[in-house]
């Protein structure tokens, strides 16, 4: 819609103003690194491979930080949508499960060739970064590696977001419903030996009725 087109509009110039201002203040820092340090600071991954070092470019890391998280928010989700072209239409949980294991293969993938890394090594990182873990001991080093994390990071981070409340939502109800079956059986239980002895307070409670 014309309402997303203008807030990927405003989200472009916070990142390019971003670059280009980190970029004048710190001066180890090449116009990539800035773009890549403005996008892991509003993704919130992180590594902590590039960082300002200088008073003006931390007060300008606190001012993104603040003001451009939630609108960066916003759109990593709409950037995210792109799950819903896979087969298995109007099934949205598994569309999540199979971008997620995606970008994880794919990103982990692409990553351990640009970065000369095993394979693992890969998936390592793909991980941190889709989970905005960021460890800092694997992080893109070369300016290809940095220029695809860029992209990767806002593709892949409300994707992976997603499928973990998907699984945190199964995981809940599994353990609800195990609770609620052995609370149930054990106030059964409770019932059933009153009973046998010939005394039922809890029945005079009303806290059971009989079939």
């Amino acid at each position: 819609t014309a309402r997303q087109l203008s807030l990927c509009g405003v989200i472009a110039l916070i990142v390019a103003a971003s670059a280009t201002a980190i970029v004048s203040i710190e001066e180890h820092m090449t116009y990539v690194d800035g773009f890549y340090w403005t996008v892991m600071t509003l993704t919130t991954i992180g590594y902590g491979d590039m960082t300002a070092l200088s008073s003006r470019g931390r007060a300008l890391e606190m001012v993104l930080a603040v003001g451009g998280l939630g609108l960066f928010a916003v759109f990593t989700d709409l950037t995210g949508r792109w799950t819903k072209l896979l087969p298995l239409k109007g099934h949205e949980s598994l569309q999540s499960i199979i971008g997620f294991v995606l970008v994880l293969s794919v990103g982990g993938g692409i990553m351990a060739y640009i970065e000369n890394l095993s394979y693992a090594d890969g998936l390592y990182l793909a991980l941190a970064t889709v989970t905005s873990i960021g460890y800092g001991d694997l992080y893109p080093q070369t300016q290809m590696g940095k220029i695809g994390m860029c992209f990767y990071a806002p593709l892949s981070l409300s994707v992976t977001g997603v499928c973990l409340s998907t699984w945190g939502d199964f995981v809940q109800n599994r353990a609800m419903g195990v609770w609620h079956s052995a609370h149930s059986n054990f106030k059964h239980a409770m019932y059933d030996a009153q009973t046998a002895t010939g005394h039922n307070p809890l029945k005079r409670f009303n806290t059971f009725k009989e079939d």
